[in-house]
């Protein structure tokens, strides 16, 4: 008998390989959740602290500004309002009457301090956010059109009735220092803040900042604020000053140094009005406007 050259081939059946259980699955999608928001909150934190950062060194820059302004004005420190002296764009053109808001745009230490700046708000008054606000009003308006805005959305609002006064107006000029050696402690002397006056008509405006600070005594309500409230009608009722820093505020003092304060904080009168530290009163309050 010929056996064949051609040999059985024994056929075994495959053996699946070890896969993964549903329990398996359902642990592994948790843990890449929990991995992604770790990644998300993490990114978060560090714009937040970007954020920060780029506010902090804004404010800095912009105390240079406001130290530089008195060494050409006698000393003077720069008013909140001051329609004595003339204003210029960033082009260098005066304020005229096709500027919007006529004498308020003339009379803001806004663009008084503008030339201190270089001519340049974007990273100076206008930050983070605020500075594709500032883009876009400049893109709409032209410069011309949008001066009176700008004079009034600012990253930063100036504690204009404990610093510098309202010239030629009446309104607590008492308590204001005018010129740095007047302040019993410049390095406790608030000048700016980080602020916040968004618009309660249309709250998807993109506005954010606000020009001008009220102090807490008379006008804060009593809750410490830890964040940045989502009802915009709050910014006025805490006089513009911005907690957004992580529940806290940017503050730039008369010595030039800037630090981060709670809302808790800020209460203390003696940060805002000369009268309160040479009395060393925190809840100093203002006499009544006349």
């Amino acid at each position: 008998m010929i056996r064949s050259s051609i040999q059985r081939r024994t056929f075994h059946p495959a053996v699946a390989a070890p896969g993964f259980t549903l329990i398996e699955l359902l642990a592994v999608i948790t843990i890449i959740g929990v991995l992604a928001a770790l990644v998300l909150a993490a990114v978060g934190k560090a714009r937040r602290m970007a954020y920060t950062a780029r506010e902090i060194s804004a404010a800095k820059q912009l105390m240079v500004a406001y130290l530089t302004y008195p060494i050409d004005n006698r000393d003077r420190l720069l008013a909140g309002k001051d329609d004595s002296e003339a204003k210029y764009d960033e082009t260098g053109q005066g304020f005229g009457g096709e500027y919007g808001g006529g004498d308020m745009v003339s009379a803001s230490w806004v663009h008084a301090i503008r030339p201190y700046l270089g001519n340049r708000f974007i990273n100076t008054l206008y930050v983070n956010e605020q500075a594709f606000y500032y883009q876009e009003l400049v893109s709409r308006h032209g410069t011309a059109g949008a001066a009176y805005h700008l004079s009034l959305f600012t990253t930063f609002g100036m504690n204009m009735d404990g610093v510098g006064g309202l010239a030629g107006g009446s309104m607590k000029e008492q308590v204001a220092v005018r010129r740095v050696n007047e302040a019993t402690l410049p390095s406790g002397l608030i000048v700016f803040t980080s602020a916040n006056g968004r618009n309660t008509a249309d709250p998807k405006d993109i506005r954010a900042g606000y020009f001008r600070l009220e102090a807490p005594v008379p006008k804060w309500p009593s809750k410490n604020l830890t964040e940045q409230p989502a009802d915009i009608s709050m910014d006025e009722k805490y006089g513009y000053v911005s907690f957004r820093n992580s529940g806290k505020a940017v503050v730039a003092f008369l010595d030039g140094h800037v630090k981060l304060y709670t809302c808790a904080e800020l209460r203390d009168m003696r940060l805002w009005a000369e009268e309160a530290r040479a009395t060393d009163n925190p809840k100093w309050r203002p006499k009544a406007i006349l």
